[in-house]
C-alpha cells in the first residue's frame, strides 16, 4: 500500500458512509410512500405491510452499519491525524491535513495556501514521500 492509498482510506470511508446515509434516506422515503398508500386503502393489504416491514428492517440494519463505520472513521481519523502531525514541514503537514482529513480538492488547497495548483501537486508528491519515509513500515504489507 502506498502513502496515498493509506491516507485515502479516510476519504473512501467517508464516501461509503455518505452512500449508506443516502440509501437510508431513500428507504425512509419509500417506507413513507408505502405507509401513505396503506392509509388510503380500505382493503386489508398484508403484502404491502410485509414490504414496509422489510424496508424498515433494512433501514435499521443500515443505521447500525453506519454507526459502526462512524466509529471506525473516528479511530482512523485520529490515527492518521497523529501520523500527519509527525511531518515536520508545516507546508506538507497543512497540505496533507487539507487533502486527507478535510477532503479538499487540490484547487481549493492551492487557493488556501496561496500557491498555484501545479506547485501544490509538487508539494503533495513531496509530502507523500516524507510521510512514507516516516510511516511507510506501518502500512506496507
Amino acid at each position: 500500500m502506498t502513502a496515498k492509498e493509506y491516507l485515502s482510506q479516510l476519504l473512501n470511508l467517508e464516501r461509503l458512509i455518505e452512500a449508506k446515509r443516502l440509501e437510508c434516506e431513500r428507504l425512509d422515503t419509500m417506507s413513507k410512500k408505502v405507509s401513505s398508500t396503506l392509509s388510503e386503502c380500505k382493503v386489508e393489504a398484508s403484502h404491502d405491510n410485509d414490504k414496509n416491514a422489510v424496508i424498515i428492517i433494512h433501514m435499521i440494519d443500515l443505521k447500525k452499519d453506519i454507526s459502526e463505520q462512524m466509529k471506525v472513521y473516528a479511530e482512523l481519523q485520529a490515527k492518521i491525524s497523529k501520523e500527519i502531525d509527525d511531518v515536520e514541514d508545516i507546508r506538507y503537514r497543512s497540505l496533507l491535513i487539507m487533502r486527507y482529513i478535510n477532503g479538499l480538492k487540490f484547487g481549493d488547497i492551492a487557493d488556501k495556501m496561496n500557491y498555484g495548483t501545479r506547485w501544490v501537486l509538487i508539494l503533495h508528491r513531496e509530502a507523500l514521500k516524507e510521510f512514507d519515509r516516516l510511516h511507510g513500515e506501518r502500512y506496507c504489507a
